[in-house]
């Protein structure tokens, strides 16, 4: 199994970093520190800027520009695999929550039958004579479309969740494939 393509340290000259692209070294070097001491290596942005080269007195503006282009992705470093990146998938469409409970409306008072007109008296459940005697008795009742509402929320959510199984299981492979091809 061969390294991973980074900056290693020149096989023939000490005193250089160079290259390795996975599978051969390139011409790509950069000079370790004067001192004696070990510098990190250039960062592949340093490589693909074109800052560091062979003879770094004679990188030009050409190469400087082909070394931006490849860094963005549209150079001779465009062949180059990249990470694959994780997905997520989306929430679906749900309407907002209706009242959990609503108001339980009357058509006849509960207190002597009569039938109700006004939504005020339908409110109360009880006529406007029986209100003033024994005050009214508006209750709340469980809203229907609330539990419609949860059951369009759970089914949107499961399908949120398989979207997101097979998501995961194509991120995966992708992964498997990125792990296959940067190491050769």
């Amino acid at each position: 199994m061969e390294p991973f393509a980074r900056w290693y340290g020149d096989p023939e000259r000490r005193d250089l970093w160079r290259y390795w692209d996975g599978r051969t070294w390139t011409e790509f070097t950069a000079p370790r520190t004067a001192t004696g001491r070990t510098a990190t290596p250039p960062s592949n942005a340093a490589l693909a800027f074109g800052i560091v080269s062979p003879e770094p007195h004679l990188v030009g503006v050409s190469e400087r520009l082909s070394g931006w282009l490849a860094w963005f992705g549209r150079g001779p470093l465009r062949g180059r695999p990249r990470l694959p990146r994780r997905r997520f998938a989306p929430r679906l469409p749900v309407r907002p929550s209706p009242p959990e409970r609503v108001q339980d409306l009357a058509d006849y008072c509960d207190l002597c039958g009569r039938p109700l007109k006004t939504i005020e008296s339908r409110v109360a459940r009880v006529g406007t004579e029986c209100r003033k005697r024994y005050g009214a008795r508006a209750r709340m009742r469980p809203n229907l479309d609330f539990t419609l509402w949860q059951h369009e929320l759970a089914a949107a959510r499961a399908v949120q969740g398989l979207r997101q199984i097979e998501l995961d299981r194509a991120y995966a492979s992708e992964m498997r494939e990125f792990g296959s091809t940067s190491r050769p």
